[in-house]
């Protein structure tokens, strides 16, 4: 049976505290614990002074020297994460994006290549989807432009906007500062398209000879794939609340995730993501969970402020280094909340 973690703000392992890593860039010595908060410069009743604008153009530059870094050591960290949102992602305000306590805790998983099976369960407007594609993703296929990203979500225009939304900085001078040479694939170079469920990145936007597959795809539940292989592949809320209600449409939705979407992941080498909320006890988030061999977050509530706890379920056979402290057998624990 696989064994249950409980999970709280610092980062626990092997038995001692720890507080999570603080984004700081050694070369410069500049400390990036802020966030620093954008808004002062784009603010349009008054004209930010020269030092706030200073202050925003060091930190951006240490922020992207962050990026660079997981460039060309070909790594994906939570680090290299959190910078990227800080730089290329905004709140409604013209904020940046900055990680929250289970945010942190999502990027510990999300960027650890040793899960090749991923399940995160939270509640609604929890940020699910901007951390794990529009920041993880937005990320990972400027550092891995050629590898192949395939997404599904509830419907084919909710995954369509999920691959828009992905795609909208990578063409801007702000992205191809962070990640020099890396460039759209356009029809017309090597046949692959650039539309919005299905577009391609390569360096100086040349693909390599004979390559097929997209960086991004999406699919909506249900629908049709063909040929695609993924080095990730993502499902995010495969269900909704009203979908979720229907047996057969559960049914219906649980054999398409398995027979022509996670199968889709490339053998040995590709992961497999799931994130959703769990809006029905029989659901395919309840199957894949009961499956066994599937890494599993849950987090069933978010307070206002921390500390939150999460549940961290492990399969026996994991190699890979855990989080949390181990609680109890699976079969013998309730939910921590």
């Amino acid at each position: 049976m696989p064994f249950d973690f409980s999970y709280e703000p610092q980062v626990i392992r092997n038995g001692s505290k720890a507080r999570p890593p603080e984004i700081l860039h050694s070369s410069w010595d500049l400390s990036l614990t802020g966030p620093f908060d954008y808004s002062q410069d784009y603010d349009r009743a008054s004209n930010p002074s020269r030092s706030t604008k200073s202050q925003t153009r060091l930190r951006a530059e240490g922020l992207r020297n962050i990026v660079k870094q997981a460039t060309i050591d070909q790594v994906v960290t939570p680090l290299a994460v959190q910078a990227y949102a800080e730089l290329h992602l905004q709140r409604d305000d013209g904020g940046p994006i900055v990680a929250a306590a289970h945010h942190k805790l999502w990027l510990e998983l999300l960027c650890d290549e040793e899960i090749k099976k991923l399940l995160i369960i939270a509640p609604p407007e929890s940020a699910k989807t901007t951390w794990s594609i529009l920041a993880y993703l937005g990320c990972y296929i400027g550092v891995f432009p050629e590898r192949n990203v395939m997404i599904a979500s509830a419907t084919a225009d909710l995954a369509g906007k999920r691959a828009l939304a992905l795609r909208a900085p990578v063409t801007t001078q702000h992205w191809q500062a962070t990640f020099p040479g890396v460039k759209p694939i356009y029809a017309q170079d090597g046949g692959l398209s650039w539309g919005t469920t299905e577009w391609s990145l390569a360096p100086d936007g040349k693909p390599f000879p004979g390559r097929l597959h997209p960086t991004i795809s999406s699919y909506g539940t249900n629908g049709t794939i063909e040929g695609g292989r993924g080095d990730i592949v993502l499902g995010d809320d495969l269900l909704n609340d009203k979908t979720s209600r229907s047996e057969a449409w559960r049914e219906q939705t649980l054999h398409w995730a398995h027979a022509s979407f996670l199968s889709r992941r490339k053998s040995r080498i590709g992961r497999a993501i799931v994130i959703g909320t769990s809006w029905h006890p029989e659901d395919y988030l309840a199957n894949i969970r009961e499956a066994g061999d599937w890494v599993v977050c849950h987090i069933p509530l978010l307070a206002s402020r921390e500390p939150f706890t999460a549940t961290l379920t492990y399969p026996d056979s994991f190699e890979g280094e855990r989080l949390g402290e181990p609680v109890a057998k699976a079969s013998e624990l309730r939910a921590v909340a």
